[in-house]
């Protein structure tokens, strides 16, 4: 877990308060997000400027140069199928008013002897939006919720949503994935893995308080199937609805809940923000845990699931 722009650990018992840990290992780095794929996890420097691989269960880490500062660059952390680690970067690149976007990407083998990025030469006809730049990992491989649009008279239009699926053993980004509804007008969603075999999504339609979780049950980069997890009324509970937008969460499938991670919305300028879990079932449960007071007003907690791994960092 990432929170005030630490790497924590967490162990979260639904009966009893989060036991959160502070890693001591990366006391020394500002990280603005974490991503974790087959037993490594990437982090993200504040400035953009660099990287660190990690191993939790061994200890091992590997400072990368990340080639570029650019804030608006976003990472994913995967493998092929021989299971070499790869990071995967791509950025907007656009001159500010131009209506010509342009987006850079380049992949890093993390234990090639080489450190240097590699240019992958992508021409898309959709874009990944700052609200979901990031990817969940799953099976080697990252997935987002992308948007196909097209500019008219300098005007770009949003024509649907779907999802994206970036095989980082071919090198590419795959086929348009459907997702369980058709509108993606004024849709606020958000994806998490489960268990590094499912996708999990949650999603809630502008004006409507009813959020739903929907969990693939067939998920590879060619194709997806959908099941409904359950739905929940959030008529009662506003700051919900940021964080379905804004935050990360996790799902646990046994329990039937969803735990969402983000800060207290503001309610006046004295007041400090909080970060909070929010847990939420389908037969309308719901409770509110306060992790910690934040420390940064602008930093979100971000969660990820870990699974040890020996997996050698070089």
């Amino acid at each position: 877990m990432m929170m005030d722009m630490r790497v924590c650990s967490v162990r979260f018992d639904l009966l009893n308060d989060p036991s959160i840990k502070q890693i001591g290992k990366l006391d020394q780095f500002e990280i603005s997000d974490v991503f974790h794929c087959n037993g490594l996890v990437l982090c993200v420097m504040d400035d953009y400027s660099r990287l660190v691989v990690w191993n939790p269960y061994l200890g091992q880490t590997k400072l990368i140069e990340s080639g570029t500062a650019h804030f608006r660059s976003c990472y994913s952390l995967g493998c092929d199928s021989c299971g070499s680690h790869k990071i995967f970067r791509f950025f907007d690149d656009s001159v500010q008013g131009s209506a010509r976007r342009v987006l850079k990407y380049a992949i890093y083998h993390v234990n090639s002897s080489s450190n240097s990025w590699r240019v992958l030469h992508v021409t898309p006809d959709w874009y990944i939006s700052f609200d979901h730049r990031r990817g969940v990992s799953i099976k080697g491989n990252t997935y987002w919720i992308a948007i196909h649009s097209r500019r008219i008279e300098e005007e770009e239009i949003v024509l649907y949503d779907f999802l994206l699926c970036f095989d980082f053993t071919k090198e590419r980004f795959g086929p348009r994935l459907q997702l369980p509804f058709n509108n993606c007008f004024d849709i606020t969603s958000s994806l998490c893995c489960v268990r590094e075999e499912q996708l999990a999504l949650m999603f809630q339609h502008s004006g409507w308080y009813k959020m739903e979780i929907w969990v693939t049950t067939k998920i590879e980069p060619q194709v997806v199937s959908w099941s409904k997890f359950f739905a929940f009324d959030m008529t009662p509970y506003a700051g919900l609805n940021c964080a379905i937008t804004h935050g990360s969460f996790f799902i646990d499938m046994e329990k039937k809940v969803a735990v969402l991670f983000d800060l207290t919305i503001f309610r006046n300028s004295t007041s400090p923000r909080r970060n909070i879990a929010y847990i939420i079932g389908e037969d309308g449960y719901y409770m509110e845990v306060d992790l910690a007071k934040s420390e940064c007003d602008h930093c979100r907690p971000v969660v990820c699931s870990y699974v040890p791994s020996l997996v050698q960092i070089e």
